[in-house]
C-alpha cells in the first residue's frame, strides 16, 4: 500500500503516537474511522483501542478481532479497490 499511502493527500503517517497523548487526542477529535488491512494477525491492540475510544471501523478478519453484527465494515479483501470502496461507504454514512 505504500506507493498509494504516499501519493494520497488525504493519508498522513504520524509514527508511534502515545494514546494519551496531545496529538493523539487532536487526531482522534478531527477522526471517525480508522483503517486496518491487516492480512495476518493475532488480536491487533491498535484496533481493539480504536474501537475502546470510539472509532468506526473498517477491518479485515486478518486484525483478530470479530465484530458484532452490523457495527463496522469487514474487508472480505485487502485490494485497494476493496478498501477504497469501504471507505467510500462509511464516508456517505450520517
Amino acid at each position: 500500500y505504500g506507493a498509494a499511502i504516499r501519493r494520497s493527500a488525504n493519508i498522513s503517517f504520524h509514527g508511534f503516537l502515545d494514546t494519551g497523548g496531545p496529538v493523539f487526542a487532536d487526531l482522534l477529535a478531527r477522526c471517525r474511522c480508522f483503517v486496518a488491512p491487516s492480512v495476518n494477525e493475532g488480536i491487533s491492540p491498535a484496533v481493539v483501542t480504536l474501537l475502546q475510544l470510539g472509532l468506526f471501523p473498517i477491518v479485515s478478519r486478518g486484525t483478530g478481532v470479530d465484530l458484532p453484527e452490523g457495527l463496522g465494515i469487514v474487508l472480505e479483501s485487502c485490494t485497494t479497490e476493496s478498501i477504497g470502496r469501504a471507505v467510500d461507504e462509511a464516508a456517505a454514512m450520517s
